[in-house]
């Protein structure tokens, strides 16, 4: 039985130039080099998966896992063109949409069929 309360290490090597890019981005941001690097890893981790599915025409397994993270809705005009995050339509600009907020930053903008 696998153990799911644990925390794994995981070792790389990079180059000097590469490690100092991390680590000046890093105390920019007021973050931690592993924070930073576990953030960009489970954000890279969902945009692939997301493009994945985009491009394979896959549906989403559960529309309502894929927007679990959103902790907040506001309705906002949009200042340009973009899909919705649910359904793809394209919205146009000035048109008014849903935003999910997340609390790790990225958020989710909803046509007002999906929303």
């Amino acid at each position: 039985m696998e153990d799911t309360t644990k925390d794994y290490v995981i070792n790389l090597r990079v180059s000097r130039q590469t490690y100092q890019k991390i680590k000046d981005k890093a105390k920019k941001n007021g973050n931690t080099i592993s924070s930073l690097l576990r953030a960009v890893i489970d954000d890279s981790a969902e945009i692939i998966s997301d493009l994945s599915q985009d491009l394979s025409g896959a549906p989403y397994s559960s529309p309502k896992n894929r927007f679990s993270d959103i902790t907040a809705y506001h309705r906002a005009v949009l200042a340009q063109a973009r899909p919705c995050d649910n359904c793809r339509t394209e919205m146009i600009k000035g048109e008014i949409t849903t935003i999910g907020e997340t609390a790790k930053g990225p958020a989710y903008y909803f046509c007002g069929k999906c929303k």
